[in-house]
């Protein structure tokens, strides 16, 4: 692949850690968004039961305190091994972007329900990652895997 092509992939990675770190922060300093698919306000679960809002609380702090940390280091991996074509990079960024927002989505369509994820715009950044991860590695595949593979 041409230098440019792997320089764009590489960006478009940092990107999708950096938004990925922005978007667990943010949760986790605001968590009433993410509640969205309980369809309840923390207030009325408290009121209805405080142990559960508590859980739900802690719940949702622990999966975006998560993707804030997979953010940082897929833009950690992105910026550095990325680059240099380390195999080991490619892999890890695969799972971490790729695996995370598959199962992210494999969740809310198993557990709460499939519609939150098209009508509610806060889980659209998962279809944006993913796109944005696949091409990124898909188009990358054959610097690290190809024949003209640097060493």
């Amino acid at each position: 692949m041409p230098l440019k092509q792997m320089r764009v992939a590489s960006i478009v990675l940092v990107l999708v850690g950096v938004g990925e770190v922005l978007a667990g922060s943010a949760l986790t300093a605001m968590p009433a968004p993410h509640l969205a698919p309980a369809q309840r306000t923390l207030d009325e679960i408290r009121a209805f039961s405080p142990p559960v809002a508590n859980w739900v609380l802690h719940a949702s702090l622990d999966e975006t305190w998560g993707l804030t940390l997979v953010g940082f280091a897929t833009l950690m991996i992105a910026w550095n091994a990325y680059p240099r074509r380390e195999r080991w990079a490619w892999y890890s960024l695969a799972v971490l972007t790729v695996g995370y927002n598959v199962g992210s989505i494999l969740i809310h369509v198993l557990t709460i329900d499939a519609a939150i994820l098209n009508r509610d715009p806060a889980y659209w950044s998962l279809y944006l990652g993913l796109f944005a991860s696949l091409l990124a590695l898909i188009v990358s595949m054959s610097d690290f895997f190809g024949s003209g593979r640097r060493a």
